[in-house]
């Protein structure tokens, strides 16, 4: 269960420059250092760490689910064990109250 990145390219005018990490444009660090962040490239950033969070969070719920798929495989387990235990002990008591002598 591995969501893909989504980033929304939209088009954007020829004389904005835009950084390297949204565009994929080369640019020099001096017209980046004197150009605004537009909001439109702060989304597409937000978005983006949003997206690398999420994926952590979905790996380590997977990982959660495998450990307790695991646990409950044990408990499944030791469950079936104490199953056979109880019913040997209720086998042993209907045959001693069989042997009563029932009161007229």
């Amino acid at each position: 269960m591995v969501l893909k990145k989504t980033t929304t390219k939209k088009s954007v005018a020829k004389k904005r420059v835009l950084p390297k990490a949204v565009s994929g444009k080369k640019t020099t660090k001096k017209r980046i250092a004197n150009k605004k962040t537009s909001t439109r490239q702060r989304r597409t950033i937000s978005n983006a760490n949003l997206d690398q969070k999420l994926n952590r969070l979905i790996a380590q719920v997977n990982e959660l689910a495998s450990h307790l798929q695991k646990l409950s495989s044990q408990v499944d387990s030791l469950t079936s064990l104490n199953g056979k235990n109880s019913k040997i002990k209720k086998n042993k008591k209907i045959k001693k109250n069989k042997h009563k002598k029932r009161k007229k």
